[in-house]
């Protein structure tokens, strides 16, 4: 009896979600009926997810608190706040900079603290010790190389991937900045856009400093290769075979070259995120001169 129980439990669970979906669904499609712009920019809502129509039923039930479709405008005044409160909360981007930042200086910390020279005053006679002390090395290489250049987690990954957020909100913010007195409701979007404007700030000086503290502490291309030639010396005298040390070697500048194009597209990014730092002026210059203009009005 309790399987019985069971699968009529389970049979009422899909039917209510059964229902709930198709009462969405038919909420959002008297959204699109209702919203004149759905039909403006072709929206197909056929395609939409459960997640898209429980969003639209919670919008129509807005719109009909609202009443006439003149109130729309204040509806879309809500949204430009929400919007902007959204951008500005440090969870949406410094929170996360300075989490990667500790994440990332910690893990490169711990790493390299058990990386080091090859031990070219060692005991390079023993067989066993030199070809333990190659493949460790090998293998702290490889680590090194998954939080340096890895995808999708490595820091020269995350840091291109922060620098466009950064690049995303400053044309935002100051392709067209409004004027003061140029129509219903710019006050109050000039407002939120200095608002994401001294957001913009705060986010790139955080990555800067991120970005420049980590960057002392990128692997250095030339290491592998130091350690394919200790190894080919102290392998060769050992009486290693020669495809063997051949192989080492190869894996090493392998390993040169992935550290040495990640350093380049570190740089590189830093580069970026030291534009957008200099570029502050700029901003202050357009909403300053903007607020003088306004202020002589």
């Amino acid at each position: 009896s309790s399987s019985i129980h069971c699968c009529t439990s389970c049979s009422h669970v899909s039917l209510f979600l059964d229902t709930m979906e198709s009462c969405l669904l038919a909420a959002l499609a008297r959204l699109a009926c209702r919203w004149p712009c759905c039909h403006h920019i072709g929206l197909d809502t056929d395609g939409w997810t459960l997640a898209d129509a429980a969003l639209g039923a919670v919008v129509d039930g807005v719109l009909d608190c609202l009443g006439s479709s003149s109130d729309v405008v204040h509806f879309l005044a809500v949204c430009r706040w929400w919007f902007s409160m959204a951008v500005c909360r440090p969870g949406a981007f410094r929170a996360p900079v300075s989490d990667w930042h500790a994440v990332s200086r910690g893990q490169l910390d711990e790493q390299f603290a058990q990386m080091g020279e090859p031990p070219w005053d060692g005991n390079s006679e023993d067989f066993q010790e030199v070809l333990q002390g190659g493949l460790q090395h090998a293998e702290q290489e490889l680590r090194l190389t998954e939080l340096s250049a890895s995808f999708p987690s490595g820091i020269t990954v995350v840091l291109l991937r922060f620098a466009r957020r950064l690049g995303g909100l400053l044309n935002w913010v100051a392709v067209v900045p409004p004027q003061p007195g140029a129509g219903h409701g710019c006050p109050m979007r000039r407002r939120y856009l200095q608002q994401e404007a001294e957001e913009f700030k705060r986010r790139v000086a955080l990555l800067a400093d991120a970005s420049r503290e980590l960057r002392g502490r990128l692997p250095d291309p030339e290491l592998p290769l130091r350690w394919a030639q200790w190894f080919e010396e102290s392998g060769a005298a050992v009486g290693f075979p020669e495809v063997h040390l051949q192989r080492f070697r190869s894996q090493r500048e392998q390993v040169a070259a992935v550290w040495a194009n990640n350093r380049r597209t570190f740089l590189s990014a830093d580069e970026h995120v030291e534009a957008l730092l200099s570029s502050l002026g700029d901003l202050d210059d357009i909403f300053g001169t903007s607020d003088n203009e306004g202020s002589g009005g």
